[in-house]
């Protein structure tokens, strides 16, 4: 009996062997007609084994593919979607006794794979028999589906070319080798090419062979692409649109823009290292983005972003924390060349502003910034508060404060539910230290310095903005000490010219002691008006003007009248009577007039602004308080 069962068993191991070897060996060739029409049948489209099929079982099964192509779509201009050189399967010992069969290796080489979208957005990788099968199954049998990968498959991609081609544009990936191990996760090492820009990156998922049941595929890349440093975890959902999406975890590093300028054409200067970390979130319609920790450069950005859907007009919710803010580098990026400017040009555009925008979102905005950089401001923090309703803006709180504890507050109101939209701005400052910043402590010592800008408007326009505009503007300066360089740093020419004209020193002193400056002008209907407004009173001469300055046809028209101080000595031959500044505001003329008072009185009204003549010669006495006078504005006599 024993010897009978030897022989037995014997007998059929012999026979197995004699099989393996047989099919080992044996042409299937055959069977590419039946795996082509099945594919077609399937898949909806040809699949053509070019080359040989060769079965081995030893001394793992193993089936190996060459010279395949799988037809494009009928709309498409090349012929295949998908060439390889060869594919080899190999397959699990277990399958030739079970029936079932079971995956353990896949290897494509020299794949060359045309992805497209055509210009009705239908993709060539859509497949209508697919899409149509898959509407006729029911949601269990989905969840029973399961693809033939065993746990520990092993996947290697060698040499693919990937060609990605939208309308007129067309992109090209080169993945040198693409490899995924499973364990008790799916591992997928990716080393590419695209643009130039290399690509090694590692994404871990759940087994391939278990991603069809699961609701959300759990994702994490970690990797470089080019320059930037990436870490991503998130779940991809794969059935019906949930409310709760995952969300997106984030941490990206960069030591400098230039991958990003190969994806992108961008004009910008380094901003130095830049890195993102955060979270994407989103709920049903409404999306949350968390800063943790996000820097450009020396600047830090933490606190969130929130887009709410919940109404017929979203809401933006914002509340952000922003350390080391540098103006330098956004004013670099913003920079253009500019052009020469024709003197002709208009100075305020007609061009619609987009008031309208204010109309399709809600907005809460709380945004704190502690130490800025600028080349001329000195600020310190930063604090906005500001409402978006209906239309309505309402920048409730504008504070700016500096080291030295000099505070600007401001309040803007843009109302674009009325037509015309209106504007409101109120703006003051105190003890403003111009003589502390870096940039001008050379030309100048004291000069304290405030201002009040208190203006409204309506229009749709810059330039319907400045015709309407009502309102004032002061400006008081105390006691300082000016140097003759200051004009060339403020590089203006007509000032320059002004002073000359002027001439009030004889001795020509490199530096002028100031006793007070004051500017002030009431606004009417585009038309601002200074009633012996503008002062500069020094140690040796007092310096009044008048003048108007009409937005709505862009013209300015001044009278300045020097007069020596009492008690002080001066060159009076070089000391004009009257200087006139007038004609375009981008391109005013100055001249001078004579020392005769009636000349000079005919010599404005020619000018037909006859009230500058009047303003600053009808005083029986000379005005002890120049500063003063201008800050209180004109008398209404009765």
């Amino acid at each position: 009996m024993k010897k009978y069962i030897k022989y037995s068993l014997l007998s059929i191991f012999t026979i197995i062997i004699l099989i393996a070897v047989i099919i080992n060996f044996t042409n299937i060739n055959f069977t590419k007609v039946y795996i082509s029409e099945a594919v077609n049948k399937i898949l909806g489209r040809q699949l053509n084994l070019n080359g040989d099929l060769v079965l081995k079982l030893y001394p793992t099964p193993n089936l190996v593919v060459y010279d395949i192509q799988f037809q494009n779509a009928i709309w498409s201009e090349s012929d295949y979607m998908l060439e390889a050189d060869h594919i080899s399967i190999k397959l699990s010992p277990q399958a030739l006794f079970s029936g079932n069969i079971e995956i353990t290796e896949l290897i494509f080489d020299g794949f060359k794979i045309n992805l497209e979208r055509n210009d009705v957005k239908k993709f060539n990788w859509e497949l209508d028999a697919l899409i149509n099968n898959e509407s006729e199954k029911t949601q269990e049998s989905k969840s029973k589906a399961k693809l033939p990968f065993d746990s520990k498959a092993k996947i290697i991609l060698k040499n693919i070319t990937v060609n990605y081609k939208v309308l007129k544009s067309e992109y090209e990936i080169i993945i040198k080798e693409l490899s995924i191990d499973q364990d008790k996760e799916t591992n997928i090492e990716i080393d590419a090419l695209y643009r130039d820009i290399p690509i090694n990156v590692n994404l871990s998922t759940a087994l391939l062979n278990n991603i069809l049941e699961l609701d959300n595929i759990p994702l994490e890349v970690e990797g470089e692409l080019g320059n930037i440093e990436l870490q991503l975890k998130t779940a991809i959902p794969v059935k019906e649109i949930q409310e709760k999406q995952p969300g997106l975890i984030f941490d990206i590093k960069l030591n400098d823009l230039s991958t990003i300028k190969k994806f992108v054409a961008l004009e910008a200067p380094e901003p130095g290292k830049i890195a993102l970390k955060g979270e994407l979130l989103k709920d049903n319609e409404n999306i949350t983005l968390l800063l943790d920790q996000v820097s450009v450069g020396k600047t830090q950005i933490d606190g969130k972003i929130q887009y709410i859907n919940s109404g017929k007009i979203p809401d933006i919710v914002s509340q952000l924390n922003i350390r080391n803010l540098n103006l330098d580098f956004f004013e670099k990026f913003s920079k253009k060349e500019e052009s020469v400017k024709n003197k002709k040009t208009k100075l305020f555009s007609m061009e619609t502003l987009p008031f309208e925008y204010l109309k399709k979102y809600n907005a809460d905005v709380d945004i704190n910034i502690k130490g800025i950089t600028h080349k001329v401001l000195e600020l310190e923090e930063l604090i906005l508060q500001a409402k978006l309703k209906s239309g309505v803006l309402d920048v409730s709180k504008l504070y700016v404060i500096n080291k030295r504890n000099e505070e600007l507050n401001a309040r803007i109101r843009i109302n674009s539910k009325v037509a015309p939209p209106e504007v409101n701005l109120l703006l003051v400052t105190e003890n403003i230290q111009l003589d502390k910043n870096d940039a001008l402590k050379k030309y100048l010592s004291g000069a304290n310095t405030n201002f009040k800008i208190n203006i409204d408007s309506r229009g749709k326009s810059v330039q319907e903005l400045m015709n309407h505009l009502n309102g004032q503007f002061i400006v008081k300066v105390g006691k300082g000490k000016l140097d003759d360089g200051l004009l060339k740093f403020i590089s203006s020419n007509i000032l320059t010219d002004l002073v000359n004209a002027i001439n009030p020193i004889a001795d020509k002193s490199d530096t002028t002691n100031l006793e007070c400056a004051a500017v002030r002008f009431d606004i009417k209907d585009g038309v601002l008006t200074a009633d012996k407004g503008i002062v500069m009173q020094t140690d040796k001469i007092q310096i009044i003007s008048s003048g108007i300055i009409n937005l709505k046809n862009e013209t300015l028209e001044f009278g300045v009248r020097p007069q020596a101080r009492e008690g002080v000595e001066l060159n009076l031959n070089s000391l004009a009577s009257m200087v006139k500044l007038s004609g375009k505001i981008n391109d005013p003329d100055i001249t001078m007039s004579i020392k005769d008072t009636a000349v000079v009185y005919s010599y404005f009204a020619t000018g037909g602004v006859t009230f500058l003549a009047k303003s600053l010669y009808d005083t029986a006495t000379r005005d002890k308080s120049p500063c003063e006078t201008a800050i209180l504005g004109p008398v209404e006599k009765h």
